[in-house]
Parts: C-alpha cells; structure tokens; sequence
C-alpha cells in the first residue's frame, strides 16, 4: 500500500546511509532491515518483510561508528509509508536524548 509522497513535507534533507537496524514493531515480532537514508525527521529502512501497517509504532536499534567511537541507538518511530521494498519511519517522542543522538547520527553520515 503506497501512502501519499510525503516529500514536499520534509524539514530537513535526507542523508544516504546503509545500516544494518533491528526494528520492534508494537503489534508483532522483531525483524532486520537495511537504513537506507535518514534525516531529522525520518528514515527509509529496507527490509525483506512486509512492512507492518501504516501508524505501527516502532522502536529500532542501530549502531554507527567504529571501534571505541560505535554507538548504539534507540529511536521511537511510526510507520508514515509503505513500498515492495520497505517502509518510511517517521521519528517521534522528540525528547533531549532523541534530538542529541540524531544530531550525532547526522554528523556521522558526513565522515
């Protein structure tokens, strides 16, 4: 199911990334897929299940960085978009931790 084209709503733009995440979606079992660009607001994670449904609320996990500078991640998300080949996450529950760690995630997509 292909949700309306939520480009002209993004805040900020979207960085390429490929990340290796485990998403725990609310309502079902946990399952891996591929971080393929992320920006302030979101990200579009490729995964080789079907997506759950529009407004599942998932939590994810990813690590970015090497050696004693990696760093894990936690982001609360929604399910904002569905393709053949994924989902778009749209990032909620901004809190102080949540806007620092994607600040550092954003920063780290640049080295």
């Amino acid at each position: 199911m292909e949700a309306v084209n939520r480009k002209e709503q993004r805040k900020s733009a979207r960085r390429p990334i490929a990340l290796k995440a485990i998403l725990y979606p609310s309502d079902g079992t946990p399952f891996f897929g591929t971080i393929q660009d992320i920006s302030f607001s979101g990200m579009f994670v490729e995964t080789r299940v079907k997506a759950p449904p529009l407004k599942t609320q998932i939590s994810l996990s990813f690590r970015l960085g090497a050696g004693e500078q990696r760093n894990q991640y936690r982001m609360s998300a929604v399910v904002a978009r569905s393709t053949a080949d994924g989902m778009g996450l749209l990032f909620e529950d901004y809190d102080e931790h949540t806007v620092v760690s994607l600040r550092r995630v954003y920063r780290e997509t640049l080295a």
